[in-house]
């Protein structure tokens, strides 16, 4: 082939070639797509999309998968939060947990930028509901000085277990 196309740019007849074997001839009808240069055969590229429609092609699929792998993440994501509140949400108090308290009682005359809603940790009671607040002191009027039982009864949003924070 190198020799034919060395002699002349046109193809030679099908008698000429006929003779030879097989690969000679996949070559000879595939010669218009072929050029000679520096003594190599070369084949040129002739694409009906334009030239770089070889490399447009894989670009695309890349854009589409990355838009799928992104849209993937963004929904696990999405998951991952709506179970860890769940998990936060429904937590269960046993009797004797210690618990952060939300107070939404703020002390006049201070600053609330230096006020926690936070009271400091309580435990729970027998009940799921009830926690005991630490010793208030000592009841007034009372003989014996006991000490003041007190407990609140709290809804799940307004006591975080001690391990969650």
């Amino acid at each position: 082939m190198v020799e034919w196309m060395n002699q002349s740019s046109v193809r030679p007849a099908w008698e000429t070639i006929s003779g030879t074997n097989p690969t000679t001839k996949k070559y000879w009808a595939q010669w218009d797509a072929f050029r000679l240069k520096d003594g190599l055969l070369q084949r040129q590229w002739v694409t009906t999309n334009g030239l770089n429609s070889y490399v447009k092609s894989p670009q695309e699929r890349l854009a589409e998968v990355h838009h799928q792998i992104r849209g993937a993440l963004e929904f696990f994501g999405e998951v991952m939060k709506r179970n860890h509140d769940v998990k936060a949400s429904q937590f269960c108090y046993t009797d004797g947990d210690k618990v952060w308290l939300y107070n939404s009682l703020r002390k006049k005359g201070h600053s609330p930028k230096l006020q926690s809603p936070w009271d400091n940790t309580v435990h729970c009671g027998g009940t799921p509901f009830r926690c005991d607040l630490p010793d208030q002191g000592k009841k007034e009027g009372s003989a014996e000085g006991s000490p003041r039982q007190s407990f609140v009864v709290v809804s799940w949003a307004r006591a975080v277990h001690l391990g969650r924070l």
